[in-house]
């Protein structure tokens, strides 16, 4: 979408065939539009035709824009190039000027290789700290917003739902009042038909033989995550666990949780008191 998008990147690759008198075939234009460098092969849909075409000697050149445009990560690039060679596909980059049949050249790559990788890692420390800024703000920033709040779209910080906010309550409550196991929680759920979550992110995974679907739309991973989230509380604290997320150990077991000085705390309205939480 910007001054390097994919199209400006596609025309100038093709302006460099044309220079160096260089054969191009339509089926042979490779992109993964919308997918990281950063990926790995098996998670970039064109790297695998890419390969899978380079395997079977479909062409003799491959030809980037740019070295960081085939992988971010250096050991990723490294390993893609090696099976290039191996398949007899040499490697040229439009805009970085490198022989790889060259030791100074294979060189040149493995800095370039460590420079988009730095690059990266760049990125992702900026990406990170704007997002404690925007926590220590009060803004939520931690993706989708928990059964029973919603992101106020002007302060970005969270708001109460109050229909949704209701439920919760009532799973808390027979929980701590009644002892009702997450079974049972659940099946109540479902016979009371009570509002699902917007979002239905888990519906249609394959559920562990300790996360048994129970028929309707309320899942027992589901109503386990709402209990054992303090932000119901009114306190939360981003950036306090690590991952992946242990639910209830990493509540009560430290060794699951970052040191105290990175925890940022956020205020938001309480749906519980602190109290029925410990419980």
């Amino acid at each position: 979408e910007d001054r390097n998008g994919l199209k400006v990147q596609e025309d100038r690759l093709r302006q460099f065939c044309a220079s160096q008198d260089y054969e191009l075939k339509e089926e042979h234009m490779f992109s993964d539009k919308g997918f990281s460098g950063s990926l790995d092969t098996h998670d970039r849909p064109g790297m695998q035709a890419l390969l899978e075409a380079a395997k079977n000697k479909e062409f003799d050149l491959l030809v980037v824009y740019k070295l960081d445009r085939l992988f971010r990560n250096q050991r990723r690039l490294l390993n893609a190039l090696e099976k290039l060679i191996g398949y007899g596909v040499a490697f040229q980059s439009a805009t970085e000027s490198f022989d790889t049949e060259t030791p100074s050249g294979r060189l040149m790559l493995q800095i370039l290789g460590s420079f988009a990788e730095h690059e990266r890692e760049t990125i992702r420390d900026r990406m990170m700290a704007g997002k404690l800024k925007a926590a220590s703000d009060g803004k939520w920033v931690t993706g989708v917003p928990p059964y029973g709040y919603r992101v106020d779209k002007k302060t970005k910080a969270l708001v109460l739902e109050p229909t949704e906010v209701e439920v919760v309550k009532k799973f808390f409550e027979w929980l701590v009042f009644e002892k009702c196991s997450l079974r049972e929680i659940t099946q109540r759920a479902i016979e009371l038909n009570l509002p699902t979550p917007a979002h239905k992110s888990i519906r249609g995974q394959k559920s562990s033989k300790s996360d048994i679907r129970i028929k309707g739309n309320w899942y027992r991973r589901t109503i386990n995550r709402i209990l054992v989230n303090e932000v119901y509380t009114g306190t939360f604290y981003y950036n306090k666990y690590k991952r992946p997320f242990k639910y209830l150990s990493a509540i009560d077991n430290e060794e699951h949780q970052r040191p105290k000085n990175d925890h940022i705390e956020l205020q938001v309205p309480p749906v519980i008191s602190r109290e029925m939480f410990e419980k």
